[in-house]
C-alpha cells in the first residue's frame, strides 16, 4: 500500500500542476489525492505540501497573473472537494453498514495524533541544510516565473518546483514522527525541484555546447539507468523474498487451529486472530514509550491464554519482551510457543518453575525419554497447568528438559530448536529489506 498511495500523490501532483483544462486538472487532482488519503491517512503531510506549493506559487507570481476571480476560485475549489470525497466517501457508506465508523474514527484520526512535543531534538545541521536549500528554490522558482514568457505557465512551474522543494522542508522540519514510507515520494518530488534549476544553468552556459534540451534528454536517460540498475542490485528480483513469510504462514496454520490466538506485531500471521488491539507500528511504538498507551501485552495474552508467538524483537515493547523470553521457548526460526526450558537446582535433579500461560503441557527431554514427578506425581502424559509455581523431579534420565505447550510437540515442533546458518541470513536479509 506505501507504493501506492505514493504514486496516487505524484499523479496527483502531476494533474494539478499539468492539466490545462481546469474540470480535469481541479476534479482529476482532487481525485487522485482523495485516493492517495484513503490509502494512508498518515499523508497530511502531502496536502500540506501541496497548499503550501499552491499558496506559495500565487505569492511568486502575482504580479503577472490576473486578480483572481471569486467565482473562478471558488467553482475551482468545489471541483477539487468533490474529486477529493469521491473515495473517502465510498469508504465511510462501506465503515458504516458495519457500524464500524467509531474503529474507524479512532484508528484513523485519534489514535494518529501527536503532540507537538513529539520532536524533541533542536533543529541541527540536516535541518538547516534543507531550510537553506529551500530558500534558494524559492529565489529560483520566482526568477524562473519572471523569466517564463506565459504568466500561467511560469505560475505551474513554481508550483512543481516549490512542491518538490517544501516537501522536504515539512519532513524534516516540522513533521512530528518520520517514518521509513515518509521517503517513498522524496527522490521524484527532490527530481522535481532540482530540474528547472539545472535547466537554467545549461541555459547559461557557452553556445557552442549542445543544445541545453540533448543533454536534459541525456541526463535523464543517465539517471534512470543508474536508478534502474541500484533498484536491480538492492531488490535482487531472481531471489524469492516471499519464501521465509510463506514458510512462517505454513507453520502458523499447522500449529494452530482456527480461532486460536496468535501474538504478532503487525498482523503477519493473518490468518489467526491477534490478542493486542493495537498494531505494533511506529505511532503505538512511540505512545507505548511515553505511557500513552499501558503495555499490557503480557497480561493480554495470559488472560487469553495465548500460546503461540510470532518472534519479532525489533518491535515488541521491552517488557513484552522480557515476557516472551521467560514464558516462551522457540520451535522455528520466527515462531515461540508457551513453554519452559527447565533449569536445574544444585542437586540437578530438581527443577522449580513458574508457567505464566494456561495451558496443556508436555515434557520433554532434549537426549531421548525419561521418568519424573511432577508436584510430587508421575508423570505419564501431557496435563493442563495453571500459573504458579510448580516442581519437576528427575527420576530417570539426563540432560536438559523442557515443558512445552502440547500441541506443538503433538504437531512435530521441538523445543531445541537451533536455527541454521542459512536461516539466520535470511531471517538478517528480511529484517534489513522490511520484508517482515
Amino acid at each position: 500500500p506505501d507504493t501506492l498511495w505514493a504514486l496516487a500523490w505524484l499523479l496527483a501532483l502531476a494533474a494539478l500542476a499539468c492539466l490545462r483544462r481546469p474540470v480535469a486538472r481541479w476534479l482529476g487532482g482532487g481525485f487522485l489525492l482523495g485516493v492517495a488519503f484513503s490509502i494512508s491517512m498518515k499523508r497530511t503531510v502531502m496536502a500540506l505540501d501541496l497548499a503550501g506549493a499552491g499558496a506559495l506559487a500565487w505569492l511568486v507570481c502575482r504580479e503577472r497573473l490576473e486578480r483572481p476571480c471569486p467565482r473562478r476560485g471558488a467553482r475551482a475549489a468545489a471541483l477539487f472537494l468533490a474529486g477529493l470525497a469521491v473515495v473517502p466517501c465510498l469508504l465511510l457508506l462501506r465503515f458504516a453498514s458495519l457500524h464500524a465508523l467509531e474503529a474507524l474514527g479512532y484508528c484513523l484520526i485519534r489514535h494518529n495524533l501527536v503532540a507537538a512535543s513529539a520532536r524533541t531534538h533542536l533543529p541541527g545541521a540536516r535541518e538547516c541544510a534543507v531550510l537553506a536549500a529551500f530558500a534558494f528554490l524559492l529565489w529560483q522558482s520566482r526568477r524562473m516565473a519572471r523569466n517564463t514568457p506565459d504568466p500561467a505557465l511560469g505560475a505551474r512551474r513554481a508550483f512543481l518546483l516549490l512542491a518538490g522543494g517544501l516537501y522536504p522542508v515539512l519532513l524534516f522540519v516540522a513533521w512530528p514522527l518520520v517514518t521509513r514510507e515518509d521517503f517513498l515520494p522524496l527522490l521524484p518530488v527532490i527530481y522535481l525541484a532540482a530540474a528547472p534549476v539545472l535547466l537554467a544553468a545549461l541555459k547559461a552556459l557557452p553556445a557552442p555546447l549542445p543544445r541545453p534540451g540533448w543533454i536534459a534528454a541525456v541526463a535523464v536517460v543517465c539517471l534512470a539507468a543508474a536508478e534502474i540498475r541500484a533498484d536491480v542490485s538492492a531488490i535482487r528480483p531472481e531471489r524469492d523474498r516471499t519464501a521465509l513469510q510463506a514458510r512462517f504462514i505454513a507453520e502458523i496454520l499447522r500449529l494452530t487451529d482456527p480461532g486460536d490466538y496468535v501474538m504478532d506485531a503487525k498482523g503477519e500471521t493473518i490468518y489467526r486472530p491477534r490478542p493486542f488491539y493495537y498494531v505494533l507500528e511506529e505511532m503505538t511504538r512511540w505512545k507505548l514509550q511515553r505511557g500513552e498507551l499501558a503495555d499490557d501485552i503480557p497480561e493480554t495474552m495470559v488472560s487469553k491464554g495465548v500460546c503461540a508467538a510470532a518472534v519479532n524483537n525489533q518491535r515488541y515493547p521491552r517488557r513484552t519482551l522480557g515476557f516472551l523470553k521467560d514464558n516462551f521457548v522457540s520451535v522455528s526460526h520466527r515462531l515461540t510457543v508457551a513453554g519452559k526450558i527447565l533449569r536445574p537446582d544444585a542437586s540437578g535433579k530438581v527443577f522449580f518453575f513458574a508457567p505464566a500461560i494456561p495451558c496443556e503441557y508436555a515434557l520433554v527431554w532434549q537426549s531421548g525419554k525419561g521418568e519424573a514427578l511432577l508436584d510430587d506425581r508421575p508423570y505419564t502424559a501431557p496435563l493442563r497447568l495453571e500459573p504458579g509455581p510448580h516442581t519437576l523431579r528427575i527420576v530417570r534420565g539426563s540432560g536438559p528438559a523442557a515443558l512445552v505447550w502440547a500441541r506443538a510437540v503433538q504437531r512435530g515442533f521441538q523445543p531445541f530448536y537451533q536455527p541454521s546458518k542459512e536461516e539466520i541470513r535470511e531471517l538478517r536479509q528480511a529484517t534489513r529489506e522490511n520484508i517482515l
